[in-house]
């Protein structure tokens, strides 16, 4: 898994007003390259840094599934469909749904690691014949999993009832 970009907090402010000020949510930005292009010219432009378009996005990704580290759009955001379709040919979405289990990962982490997007590019075009970029099948598969049509994996954590379940695995 790769590791996340540090940001100063002055450079942390300026990119959280950026992305408010662009009103594109951040999963909307794995299928918006130019959008995110964009983002990041402005960044690096204000900062004087020059981290890619990705690894902006990894950030903001990674800062956002901690609760109060990224701004919210509370609604505000532009709404900019995805057209599963122009993605993925519907005869191959039943095959992404059935290797995606196989990697034991989230959808985002296929558009954050490189190694894993090409291994991910490589089984797809195994079953079918068919080359599509990593980021492309990243995005098809977060699409997927909002229309709850891809199979839920096995969580990696244990959740307790109590807390003596937890004590107890502990000792």
């Amino acid at each position: 898994m790769r590791k996340c970009i540090r940001l100063n907090p002055i450079e942390h402010e300026t990119l959280a007003r950026l992305y408010v000020e662009k009103r594109i949510a951040t999963d909307r930005y794995m299928h918006r390259p130019n959008d995110l292009r964009e983002l990041a010219a402005a960044f690096n432009g204000l900062t004087g840094r020059e981290d890619p378009p990705e690894d902006l996005l990894h950030y903001m990704q990674t800062k956002r599934r901690t609760q109060g580290l990224w701004p919210t759009l509370d609604g505000n955001h532009l709404r900019l469909p995805v057209v599963l379709g122009r993605l993925i040919d519907e005869d191959y979405i039943e095959v992404l749904c059935q290797i995606y289990p196989e990697f034991d990962c989230g959808p985002e982490t296929f558009a954050q690691d490189r190694s894993l997007s090409v291994r991910l590019e490589r089984r797809f075009e195994e079953e079918t014949g068919q080359r599509k970029r990593g980021y492309v099948l990243a995005t098809a598969m977060v699409e997927l999993r909002k229309a709850g049509r891809l199979p839920t994996l096995g969580s990696k954590d244990q959740s307790f009832d109590d807390f003596s379940a937890a004590e107890a695995l502990a000792e």
